[in-house]
Parts: structure tokens; C-alpha cells; sequence
């Protein structure tokens, strides 16, 4: 037998392999979640005030920058923040999904894989230690129900786009997701759209709430939508017309009392 093959090797030595700690965690979620924001920035700088996909974006923005404010390390932070970021991650992916190829869809797809790469640290079992006592309340994260607002064309004008931009994310998808609810859906939509602008038009609330009852019907329809197609981008249409719902609620409200 060879000398060389009889000659006992020397064991390599171990890597030493630092332990994951739900700091060293943390601190890298957060690093994350500030280039998302960071991205999404300069992805609003492309374009004009009032672009297509330039409310959603904010809508996601706001979403977002509530996140790095309130997060906290611990289980109930974690798992609220969670849900927040998946409704701004399915808004990126309408605004990606209506600016494909642009700038404004490449960056926003580059704040998506970001947040892609640190969501599986939030659902971590046993790992982010419990809510401490003396903590403020995990739901502090917000959770982008709108305020109510005074009574005004500015606002109506904002949920006038939020709808549009929602029905161009609906349309971007149709012919990929290819059910006929989506398309009942758009339908809807429309409906609701033209009703809001005209409300607009007559300066009137009480026409303008006229748009209330579709968009609800919108939101219903997408929920069968989404038994048949797993879309992040429809969620994010919906997510988009929920807040619209809100606004135009609360607004219409306002102007009443």
C-alpha cells in the first residue's frame, strides 16, 4: 500500500458558526425594510405628480416607512408588521405589473425582492421572544385605515385615482389570471369610477357616495376572484379599492354631520 495513502489526514477545522439571535435577525430585517423604502423612493422620483401608479405607490410608501417606525423584536410586532407589508408588497406588484419594462416597474420589483428576502424571518416559531408587558399595543403598527377627512374635491380626486389605478392593475392582469370574474370585476370598477366623477363633476357628496356600493361589490367579486387565481397583484388592486372605500365612507360622512 502506498506510503502516501497510508498517511493519517488532518482533520480540518471546524467553521465557527455564529448563532442567529432575534437581534442580529432584527437588525437585518430592518436593514431590509430601509432598502425597500429607499428603492420605492427613488422609483416615485421617475415621472409626475399624478402619474399612473404614482398613488399606489405613496399608498405602499406610507405602508412601508409605518413599518420601520413601529416594528418591534417580538412575536405580536412581527406577525402585525407582516400583514401590513404584505398589502404593500401586493400594491408594488400592481405598480410593477401596470409599468413593466420601465423604470418605475424595475425598481419597484427590486423593492419586492427585498422584502421577498426578509419576510421569512417574521413567521420565525419560537423564535422572537414574546410581546414584553410594559410595551405599547403590537396594532400600533399601522394598519392604512385612512382618517376621516374633511369634505373636499381633493380628496375625492385622490380616491378618484386610487380606483383608476386599481382598474389598470385589474386590466394588467385579466388576460394572465383569464376568469370572467375579474373581468366582472373591471366592470364594476368602472361603474363605481364613473359614478365618483360624476359626483365630482355636480359637486355633489351625496353622488359621490353613489360609488360606495360598487366598489364593495369590486372588493366581493375579487374575493371569488382569488378562490380560483393566487395573484399578489390583484390583492393589491384590492387592497387599493378597500382604502378607496374607506376614504370615500368617511368623507361623505363628514360632509353630512
Amino acid at each position: 500500500m502506498s506510503a502516501v495513502l497510508d498517511k493519517p489526514r488532518k482533520a480540518k477545522a471546524a467553521k465557527s458558526i455564529t448563532p442567529e439571535t432575534p437581534a442580529s435577525v432584527f437588525s437585518a430585517v430592518m436593514d431590509g425594510l430601509r432598502t425597500a423604502s429607499k428603492l420605492l423612493g427613488e422609483a416615485r422620483e421617475i415621472g409626475d405628480d399624478g402619474d399612473l401608479g404614482e398613488r399606489a405607490m405613496r399608498v405602499a410608501h406610507e405602508l412601508l416607512d409605518g413599518v420601520i417606525e413601529k416594528i418591534a423584536p417580538n412575536d405580536e410586532a412581527m406577525f402585525v408588521a407582516y400583514d401590513v407589508l404584505f398589502d404593500a408588497e401586493g400594491i408594488l406588484c400592481g405598480v410593477a405589473a401596470m409599468h413593466k419594462g420601465d423604470g418605475r416597474g424595475v425598481l419597484c420589483q427590486s423593492a419586492i425582492d427585498q422584502l421577498e428576502a426578509i419576510f421569512p424571518d417574521f413567521d420565525r416559531l419560537k423564535f422572537w421572544p414574546k410581546e414584553p408587558g410594559n410595551a405599547e399595543p403590537a396594532a400600533q403598527v399601522p394598519t392604512a385605515q385612512p382618517a376621516r377627512t374633511a369634505w373636499g374635491d381633493d380628496e375625492m380626486h385622490e380616491v378618484n385615482a386610487m380606483i383608476c389605478e386599481a382598474i389598470a392593475v385589474m386590466r394588467s392582469r385579466s388576460e394572465e389570471a383569464n376568469t370572467d370574474l375579474l373581468y366582472g370585476a373591471i366592470y364594476a370598477a368602472q361603474h363605481a369610477q364613473s359614478a365618483l366623477a360624476l359626483g365630482l363633476h355636480n359637486q355633489n357628496a351625496r353622488e359621490c357616495e353613489d360609488a360606495s356600493a360598487p366598489i364593495g361589490v369590486v372588493c366581493a367579486v375579487l374575493d371569488a376572484v382569488f378562490l380560483e387565481v393566487d395573484d399578489i397583484a390583484l390583492h393589491g388592486a384590492w387592497r387599493l379599492l378597500d382604502l378607496a372605500h374607506a376614504r370615500l365612507d368617511a368623507a361623505v360622512s363628514k360632509a353630512a354631520a
